[in-house]
C-alpha cells in the first residue's frame, strides 16, 4: 500500500481471501461506526450476505510507526 506517497508492505499472519470491489460496491461507513477511535474504517463493502470492512492502513499506524518507516527510508536513500 502507499504511505506518505511511498509504497510499503505489511507482514500478516494469515490471509483467507482476496476480493476486488468496484467503486459502486463501496459505501462510506455509517456515522454510528465512524466515530472517534474508528477513523481507520474507510469503506463498507457488501459481498453476498456479508459486510466487509475496508480499513485505511495509514490510520492504523501510530505516528511513531510512521516516523520509523520514514527513518528507514532515509537510511536506505
Amino acid at each position: 500500500t502507499q504511505l506518505k506517497n511511498k509504497y510499503v508492505g505489511f507482514i500478516v499472519n494469515d490471509v483467507s481471501e482476496i476480493t476486488r470491489f468496484r467503486d459502486e460496491d463501496l459505501e462510506l461507513p455509517p456515522e454510528t461506526i465512524s466515530c472517534e477511535g474508528n477513523g481507520y474504517i474507510k469503506y463498507i463493502a457488501k459481498a453476498s450476505d456479508e459486510l466487509i470492512t475496508i480499513i485505511d492502513l495509514e490510520e492504523i499506524l501510530t505516528d511513531n510507526e510512521v516516523k520509523r518507516i520514514s527513518n528507514k527510508e532515509k537510511e536506505h536513500a
